[in-house]
């Protein structure tokens, strides 16, 4: 079954991450692969992987083993740059705290540890694994396999004939509770920013990045958790595909509370090294300035 709108949208979207992807790498080369903004590269790598499937699915179809496949690739790598774009605003917050205080009470460096316990290693260890942001990262790797394992079989069923209305209760529930603790999570990184913000007295260009993304991030949840339960946004149920391919509603719904949803919060955060990027030419051209 080909699908001319399917495969318009898949490509559109590949278009634009494959740009982000060239700033992105941009950004890296600029500050070094040992940045938050390698996050952005990886990022742009898996919306790539998950646009180049949705391409290959959009000829395929439902009908062809190759075609659910790449629906799985798709899901599963869409899934992937949620995640790590829910890392990647952590880690904005976290550099954000260290550049006021040069600490961070999130994510503590192995010579705070180190300082807290001088005495006992395994403390400082300890305290560095059991951190905020460590748990917060643990937390969401199980969500992760809940939802992979949930999609997965999902598809399985999907494709066999006969009734399996409890094997995919079951999956959906999988799939589910994956999908809500991304966005339960996304609620908790909307809380850490506001209190950096109000609190911590934290307003650099960094945080303030994370709170403008972070409706886009909570609405790309939402969907996520709708895309499970509502039938009309799920990729699984047979009533969203006609004659002519996916419906033209289940299209918007899918690209503008997901993949355009991804794209803007990531554009807002990598927005910042630019930012960064022009500021530090301009404080090169003034000193220039000043030489002659």
């Amino acid at each position: 079954m080909n699908e001319p709108k399917s495969g318009a949208a898949a490509i559109t979207f590949l278009t634009l991450y494959a740009i982000y992807f060239v700033f992105a790498v941009f950004a890296v080369t600029k500050l070094g692969f040992k940045t938050r903004y390698s996050f952005l590269v990886f990022f742009a790598a898996l919306r790539i992987g998950a646009q180049v499937s949705a391409t290959a699915f959009s000829s395929l179809g439902l009908e062809t083993a190759s075609g659910v496949n790449c629906l799985i690739a798709y899901l599963v790598l869409g899934a992937e740059g949620y995640f790590t774009l829910i890392l990647c605003a952590l880690s904005f917050l976290i550099k954000g705290e260290f550049e006021v205080y040069g600490t961070s009470q999130f994510k503590p460096s192995k010579e705070q540890a180190n300082e807290k316990y001088p005495d006992s290693p395994s403390k400082a260890r300890r305290m560095r694994f059991l951190s905020f942001a460590a748990t917060f990262h643990w937390v969401l790797i199980p969500a992760n396999i809940l939802i992979i394992v949930g999609g997965s079989k999902m598809t399985s069923i999907t494709t066999k004939a006969g009734n399996h209305g409890e094997e995919m209760r079951q999956a959906k529930g999988l799939r589910g509770a994956g999908q809500g603790i991304f966005l339960a999570e996304t609620v908790v990184l909307f809380l850490l920013a506001l209190y950096l913000f109000f609190w911590r007295n934290v307003r650099g260009y960094k945080v303030k990045a994370v709170i403008v993304a972070w409706p886009f991030l909570l609405v790309r949840g939402i969907f996520g958790v709708i895309s499970v339960f509502v039938d009309k946004f799920n990729y699984y149920d047979f009533d969203n595909y006609t004659a002519a391919g996916l419906k033209p509603s289940f299209l918007c719904g899918e690209y503008i509370m997901g993949a355009t949803m991804e794209f803007v919060s990531a554009t807002l955060l990598l927005s910042t090294f630019y930012v960064h990027y022009r500021s530090e030419l301009k404080k090169i051209e003034m000193w220039n300035r000043k030489r002659h």
